[in-house]
């Protein structure tokens, strides 16, 4: 009995600190996340508008796209069709922002948006990093209304990645979370939504992929 007591000590330990650990640490090496510094680039819109993208460094250190900073503005979106966003009319206007800025835009594909969302951390399980249970303060969720302001900067600085509003993949499915939601599963990195043909809602937005600029 002393000897299995004495085994059961550290495993107790453990368990109790993998369960109330900080989200901030990483659960494999236990150090505290840092914030990692990327490429930045912004893009003049025809309006006089900007959008700030961050970039998304590939496995062999080269840029592998940029991704909008923060979900589209209503300002923005507005320039399209406006009104709520389906798949259909995200891929219309990031087809129409291409137009006028001479720039590639698409939907990031689903594989990329997590990409990002992870800041460099390939094990992640959320855009914070680790722990469904702590969602850091700032978090867009279980609201009633819509958030007057944008979320925390997480991992590569991009805000929203949780709560906020459901974001369009390329795929033509939703992830992220919404800030309309309760059920905290659908903040993790793979929780994915079908959406019905042509939805749209309140709590649906977009993020656009910027492809780098080709070296001449």
């Amino acid at each position: 009995m002393k000897f299995g007591a004495f085994l059961l000590f550290p495993i107790l330990g453990s368990v109790i600190t993998l369960l109330f650990r900080p989200s901030e640490l990483d659960p494999y090496t236990f150090e505290r996340l840092k914030r990692v510094p990327v490429a930045k680039e912004t893009l003049e819109l025809p309006n006089g508008q900007r959008i700030r993208f961050l970039g998304i460094p590939s496995p062999e250190g080269t840029m592998a796209f940029f991704l909008s900073e923060r979900e589209i503005a209503e300002s923005i979106w507005n320039m399209g069709e406006g009104g709520k966003i389906t798949y259909d009319k995200a891929q219309a206007f990031c087809v129409l922002l291409s137009e006028q800025t001479g720039r590639t835009l698409r939907l990031p594909r689903r594989v990329e948006w997590q990409m990002a969302a992870r800041g460099g951390l390939p094990n992640a399980e959320t855009p914070w990093g680790y722990g469904l249970h702590t969602p850091p303060k700032g978090i867009h969720f279980a609201l009633e209304a819509p958030p007057s302001r944008p979320g925390p900067a997480l991992g590569y600085g991009f805000r929203d990645m949780a709560g906020g509003r459901w974001e369009w993949t390329a795929e033509g499915d939703l992830i992220g979370g919404a800030w309309s939601e309760t059920n905290l599963q659908v903040l993790h990195l793979a929780h994915i939504y079908v959406p019905p043909k042509g939805y749209g809602d309140d709590d649906t937005g977009l993020r656009i992929l910027l492809e780098p600029q080709p070296d001449i």
